[in-house]
């Protein structure tokens, strides 16, 4: 996944099937759980990317941290038309026909240089995943995401 390295994310886990139970309208379906590498699951402010075999299928963003945001893909949301349902059906029937769900991720760091000479460092998840989503157009992305920002050099 030569693109995902050249902006920056790197594989740091995958999803596997589970006994962890569903909310009562998914809890039908199998349950399924995330393994995170130790040193990415409770950093805030990252871009995340569900790659299913060589095919990335879906990017998100989380301020709480990635491992956060993944238990309302294990366990879906009670509100039926919520992204955690969406997510948790599609990697369930991935995982049921025997395909790899890797998760990848990235913490992007923006700089912003003030008039008086000083450099603010701040998240730039946001800006990151509407660009890869602009980019990648990943078949699990379906909100519309604005035009994103322009990548200028030093």
């Amino acid at each position: 996944m030569k693109e995902l390295v050249s902006y920056g994310l790197r594989k740091v886990g995958h999803w596997h099937l589970s006994n962890h139970k569903s909310t009562k309208h998914l809890s039908h379906m199998h349950g399924i759980q995330f393994h995170l590498h130790e040193d990415v699951s409770c950093i805030r402010d990252v871009v995340y990317a569900i790659v299913a075999n060589e095919t990335i299928i879906y990017f998100g963003e989380t301020s709480a941290g990635i491992s956060s945001r993944f238990q309302g893909y294990r366990y879906g949301n009670t509100l039926e038309t919520d992204t955690d349902n969406r997510m948790k059906k599609e990697i369930t029937r991935l995982l049921e026909d025997d395909i790899l769900v890797s998760i990848w991720f990235a913490k992007p760091i923006g700089y912003l240089k003030l008039p008086c000479g000083e450099e603010l460092e701040m998240p730039a998840s946001k800006p990151l995943e509407e660009l890869l989503i602009s980019k990648f157009k990943p078949e699990l992305n379906v909100k519309n995401v604005r035009k994103p920002c322009t990548i200028t050099g030093n």
